[in-house]
């Protein structure tokens, strides 16, 4: 791992880039942040003491990574506080609206698959004696971001996002280091004392059962507060999902296509906001659909256990043909906002 003082500056350097890139939803700012990211070796070295039955590597690995959470938590909030305060960012921007930022707020099945396969790439570079660098952009994916978002969450003032990006950023650590572990496992390195090198000689003190005890309720915890809602989740993205496709096949928008659809998912034990599911639809010039909305709203609400706040954007299709290549300018001259089960 690099030295303590280097080990700072990477991750506030990381960080500050990161919370750029989320105000200003840029992708290669958040991007360029994994780069420079430097807790692959912390990662690496609790996967590494894991595999080899060494606690002392495992303990320092995992302080390295909760005092790199914490300062880049930290970092991002003062980073974006500073650009807010001095009008680098407009202090009204929604940050739920921005979409880098909209994809962390809230822990799901896909977030949960990255993460998984950084962690699983990482220990595989390692292995394999490919350039660090690879393995640790591939680390940087899944906690960099979330981490970043987290701070944004705080310097907004929006205790929904901060909470929400915080769960995610829980529940990407513990599965980051647990696919570093595995695929090492799987690759064929074993502990030469076996995993008696974790058990003590001795029986524990009070004061490590109380340590030991805490530590695990606040690991079951978020990784309830993960896999309860992206069940919930996926669940209700295939409610929407076919809600969708069933009310557009009605011969009233035969005429209009999907573009791109949504879901803002604010539920589970951790994550207190609104659910919304925000449908975008390209439809000819002239056509209007003024109850499409209250229609998704209903049928979404019958098999929805949760409310759910349903936006239909308009964008203006025209098409023109160039050989094969269909293109379709988009505009957004209106959009409906529905909050299922109450009257628009």
């Amino acid at each position: 791992m690099p030295s303590q003082r280097s080990y700072v500056l990477f991750v506030v350097f990381s960080t500050v880039i990161a919370t750029v890139g989320l105000t200003q939803d840029s992708v290669l700012a958040v991007a360029g942040a994994m780069v420079v990211s430097p807790f692959v070796g912390a990662v690496l070295s609790t996967g590494v003491g894991g595999v080899a039955g060494d606690r002392a590597l495992v303990v320092g690995g995992l302080r390295s990574q909760a005092f790199g959470m914490a300062l880049a938590v930290v970092g991002a909030a003062a980073a974006a506080w500073a650009m807010r305060a001095t009008g680098v960012v407009t202090s009204v921007l929604a940050i739920g609206d921005v979409v880098q930022m909209a994809n962390l707020l809230s822990p799901g099945l896909p977030s949960l698959l990255l993460a998984l396969a950084s962690g699983a790439a990482g220990a595989l570079a390692l292995a394999t004696a490919l350039p660090v660098t690879l393995a640790g952009v591939a680390i940087a994916i899944a906690l960099i971001p979330a981490a970043a978002a987290v701070g944004v969450g705080l310097a907004w003032g929006s205790p929904t996002a901060a909470v929400g990006a915080a769960t995610l950023l829980a529940m990407n650590v513990v599965a980051v280091n647990v696919a570093v572990v595995v695929v090492l496992v799987l690759l064929g390195y074993r502990p030469d004392a076996g995993w008696a090198a974790f058990r003590p000689d001795r029986p524990p003190t009070v004061r490590e059962a109380v340590y030991g005890v805490a530590v695990a309720v606040v690991v079951v915890a978020f990784v309830v507060g993960a896999v309860v809602p992206t069940y919930e989740q996926v669940h209700l993205q295939r409610v929407v999902d076919d809600e969708v496709r069933a009310t557009l096949s009605a011969p009233a928008y035969e005429d209009a296509h999907v573009t791109g659809m949504r879901l803002g998912y604010g539920g589970g034990p951790f994550v207190c906001g609104e659910t919304t599911v925000t449908v975008t639809l390209a439809r000819p010039p002239g056509e209007r659909y003024p109850d499409l909305a209250d229609r998704l709203a209903e049928r979404i609400n019958a098999r929805s256990a949760q409310q759910v706040v349903v936006e239909v954007h308009f964008e203006t299709a025209r098409e023109s043909r160039i050989g094969d290549v269909r293109a379709v300018p988009r505009q957004k001259p209106e959009g409906q906002r529905v909050l299922t089960g109450t009257p628009p």
